[in-house]
């Protein structure tokens, strides 16, 4: 026995379904940082002085 069995490409979600699950998990997020009242959950800044 392996530890990673072969599976069939049918094994594997198709693009459709990751899409919709993204977007679900994305909306989620956004409902919650609303309901918490979080503007901006993160922010990344990159400052590049003396370029």
């Amino acid at each position: 026995m392996t530890a990673f069995p072969e599976q069939s490409a049918d094994a594997w979600p198709s693009l459709d379904e990751v899409q919709r699950w993204q977007r679900a998990l994305a909306d989620v997020a956004a409902r919650v940082r609303h309901e918490r009242g979080i503007e901006e959950p993160y922010r990344l800044s990159v400052v590049a002085d003396g370029l």
